[in-house]
Formats: C-alpha cells, sequence, structure tokens
C-alpha cells in the first residue's frame, strides 16, 4: 500500500476512535487507546491497514476495556460489549476473534504498564518468598506494615 494510502487510514481509524474517546472514555483511557493504536500500527505481522476499519477500531477499545475492566459494572466508565459493537457497527464475535489476534501478536498482559491504570498494573505485581511462593504484592505490603506496628 503506498505511503498515502496507509496515511490516509491510519487517519480515518484515528477518525473513528476518537468519536468514541470523546464520548465514553477520559483523557487517561483514551491515552491506553492510542498507546494500542500505535503499537498495532508499527507491527509488521498484524497490519492494521487490513480488513474493515470499524473491526480492527472495535477490537482495540475492546482490548483496552478489558485491559482497565470497564466491563465491571461497578467502573465509571462502565461499557459492555453489546455497546461497544453497536457504536462501530460490528458483531460481537467478529470483534471478539480481531481482539484474540491482538492478544497473539502484542502479547500485552493484564495490568502492563501502558495500558492500565498504575493502580491496576499494581494488582498484578508478584513477589515471590524464598520457598518459591508468589504473592500479590499488596498482600505483601500489608504484611510488612503489619510487622512493623506490632514491632513499634
Amino acid at each position: 500500500m503506498p505511503k498515502e494510502e496507509k496515511a490516509e487510514r491510519v487517519n480515518q481509524i484515528r477518525g473513528l476512535l476518537l468519536p468514541f474517546c470523546e464520548r465514553y472514555l477520559d483523557e487517561e483511557l483514551t491515552g491506553f487507546v492510542f498507546n494500542l493504536f500505535e503499537k498495532l500500527r508499527r507491527k509488521r505481522t498484524l497490519s492494521i491497514l487490513r480488513g474493515r476499519p470499524e473491526i480492527r477500531v472495535a477490537a482495540i477499545v475492546y482490548k483496552i476495556t478489558r485491559l482497565t475492566f470497564l466491563f465491571d459494572k461497578a467502573n465509571a466508565h462502565n461499557l459492555t460489549p453489546e455497546g461497544i459493537c453497536s457504536f462501530f457497527g460490528t458483531k460481537k464475535s467478529t470483534t471478539e476473534n480481531a481482539v484474540s489476534i491482538i492478544e497473539k501478536t502484542c502479547h500485552i498482559k493484564m495490568g502492563e504498564s501502558g495500558f492500565c491504570r498504575p493502580e491496576i498494573a499494581k494488582m498484578f505485581v508478584l513477589v515471590k518468598d524464598l520457598f518459591g511462593f508468589l504473592y500479590p504484592f499488596s498482600y505483601v505490603r500489608k504484611q510488612i506494615e503489619a510487622q512493623l506496628t506490632t514491632n513499634e
């Protein structure tokens, strides 16, 4: 694809992302969406320029929604898979398939910096003890704090 066509397609995808982000997401969440978009744009094994742009955009938003727990009804920016797909005019199964491809290609894990809030990333930090057992960092911190207060 010539450079002009690529630039036009990238702008088209940005143009689809912006209205959704402005309507449903705050500035930080919008940043995560565009971080994933930029990561996908640079991938050679998965061309963001192929296929329907609406599917790509819905998959990007869907993946960030998963990573930031926006499917949780308790979240202030709660979204549903159906709502995302409806906004972009895609089918849920098609969007989920595109999300799976993103996951396989980008290897983005839950709690990965740049794609979720710091408090979410901290939930996925593990500490290994001398015996090889893994504990969430928050648990270890609470145990240390409890030890410090009992020793005072």
